[in-house]
C-alpha cells in the first residue's frame, strides 16, 4: 500500500492528527502496516479505538487513539433534541390549526408574529445599531439583498403610526378604488410583512407586479438596491408619545401578554429596547431624505385630518389618476368605523387562533389618547428627548388636535 502521509510524521500520528484526536503510538514508520481488526470502546469521556495489525507484518500490536472529553456534550445534545422535537411539534399543530381555519377563510395565509412567541425564549439583540429579535436575523439579512423591482411600492413606518390604515389606502389607489377585490383577500396576503420570520420573502416573491410591500425596517437597513430601482417608499409617521400608547395596548392584549407597568414600558423606548428602536432615529432617517423623489412622507395626524387630501397625495405620488366617485369611495371605505369593522384588515382571526384574546387591533384611532396614560413628569422626558434627537432637523408632530 502506498502512503500519502508526511514522513516526519508516524502514520498513526499522522492518522490522529487527521481524525482529530490523540494519539498513543511506538510505530515511528512512514507507512501504514496492513491492519487486520479495528475495535473502539466507550467511556464517560474517552472514546478509544484500538487498531491491531497484521503479525506478519509487524508482531508488535499496537496503536490506540483517543478523543477526548467526545461525550461531555451529549447532555447537551439530547436536551436540544429534546427542546426541538417540542418546537417541532408545536409548529406542527399550529400549522394544523391554521390550515383548518384558513379552509374556513377564518384566517389569512400568514401565521401572524411568530417572532413575538419566539422572543419569549431568543435572546434581544441589536442588529446594525437597530433593537430586533433573534427571529428576525435571518429575514433581515435576506431583505438587504432581495432583488427590488422599479415598480415596487413599499409602505413603511415604526411599529403602530398607522401603517395597516395607510396600507389600504395605498392597495385601493394602486387598484383603482377596486373595493370588492380588497374584501375578497386579507391584507396580509395583498400585502406582506417584507421582514416576517420565515414567510415574508416567500408571499412577496409570490406577488404579482406590482408589488405592494409592508415594512417597519430603518431605512438603513432596507434592500441594498431599492434607490438604485427608484421604487416608492410610502413613509408613515406619528408622534411618539401615541406610538408608546398604541404598541403598549397592543401588547397587553397578547395571549402571553406585557405583565408590566406603562412606566416600565416607556423604559423600554428611552433606552431604544423595543423593536426597531430607537423611534428618533427611524423617523429623521426617511425625513431626511424625504427629498427624494421616490419617497412620500405621510404623517398620521395629518391623515386623520384631511383622508380625502391624503388620498389624492396618493394618487399623484404613484401615478394613478382617480375620478371623484372613486376618492369618495376610498374615503369611505377607510374611514375609522369602516376599517375597525373590516375582519379582512383588523386582525380580529388572531383571536381565533388564540394569538390574543379580545384583540382591539384597530383601537381608538384618535391623535391625543396619550393623556390617558401619561403623567406630566413622563410626558415632559418624552418632550425632552424629542427636542433633543429632532429639534434642529425641522420634523414637528401634532400631538393632539
Amino acid at each position: 500500500m502506498e502512503s500519502r502521509l508526511d514522513s516526519s510524521l508516524s502514520w498513526g500520528e499522522e492518522l490522529a492528527m487527521s481524525l482529530g484526536w490523540s494519539a498513543q503510538c511506538s510505530l515511528p514508520v512512514s507507512r501504514p502496516p496492513a491492519i487486520t481488526n479495528c475495535s473502539r470502546s466507550l467511556t464517560q469521556t474517552t472514546l478509544t479505538m484500538t487498531v491491531e495489525m497484521d503479525p506478519r507484518v509487524d508482531s508488535t500490536a499496537g496503536l490506540t487513539l483517543e478523543q477526548h472529553s467526545c461525550l461531555d456534550w451529549i447532555p447537551v445534545y439530547s436536551i436540544a433534541l429534546v427542546l426541538g422535537a417540542i418546537v417541532a411539534v408545536f409548529a406542527i399543530a399550529l400549522g394544523i390549526v391554521h390550515s383548518i381555519l384558513r379552509k374556513k377563510g377564518a384566517v389569512p395565509y400568514q401565521i401572524p408574529h411568530f417572532c413575538v412567541w419566539a422572543s419569549k425564549l431568543f435572546p434581544f439583540v441589536k442588529y446594525k445599531n437597530t433593537a430586533i429579535h433573534m427571529t428576525f436575523l435571518p429575514s433581515l439579512k435576506a431583505a438587504e439583498n432581495m432583488e427590488v423591482k422599479s415598480d415596487d411600492v413599499f409602505v413603511a413606518s415604526f411599529p403602530r403610526s398607522g401603517t395597516t390604515w395607510t396600507q389600504e389606502i395605498v392597495y385601493l389607489v394602486a387598484n383603482d378604488a377596486n373595493v370588492e377585490k380588497a374584501r375578497a383577500k386579507f391584507l396580509s396576503d395583498r400585502f406582506p410583512y417584507l421582514e416576517s420570520p420565515v414567510i415574508g420573502q416567500y408571499k412577496v416573491s409570490r406577488l404579482p407586479s406590482p408589488r405592494l410591500i409592508k415594512t417597519h425596517l430603518p431605512y438603513h437597513l432596507l434592500p441594498r438596491d431599492i434607490h438604485q430601482k427608484n421604487a416608492k417608499i410610502i413613509y408613515v409617521m406619528r408622534n411618539f408619545k401615541d406610538v408608546i400608547v398604541s404598541n403598549y395596548n397592543f401588547f397587553k392584549c397578547l395571549s402571553l401578554p406585557y405583565a408590566g407597568t406603562f412606566d416600565d414600558f416607556c423604559q423600554l423606548f428611552f433606552e431604544n429596547k423595543y423593536v426597531f428602536s430607537p423611534w428618533w432615529r427611524h423617523v429623521k432617517e426617511f425625513w431626511d431624505n424625504r427629498h427624494r423623489s421616490n419617497i412620500l412622507i405621510l404623517k398620521y395626524e395629518e391623515m386623520q385630518q384631511d383622508l380625502e387630501g391624503t388620498v389624492k397625495k396618493l394618487s399623484k405620488f404613484l401615478g394613478k389618476p382617480l375620478s371623484e366617485d372613486q376618492i369618495q369611495t376610498i374615503v369611505g371605505h377607510c374611514s375609522f368605523d369602516s376599517m375597525k369593522k373590516n375582519v379582512k384588515v383588523n386582525h380580529k382571526w388572531w383571536d381565533d387562533i388564540r394569538f390574543t384574546q379580545n384583540n382591539d387591533f384597530i383601537r381608538k384611532g384618535k391623535v391625543g389618547d396619550w393623556k390617558n396614560y401619561f403623567t406630566k413628569d413622563l410626558s415632559e422626558k418624552v418632550d425632552e428627548l424629542v427636542r433633543e434627537k429632532l429639534g434642529d432637523t425641522g420634523l414637528s408632530f401634532c400631538d393632539e388636535l
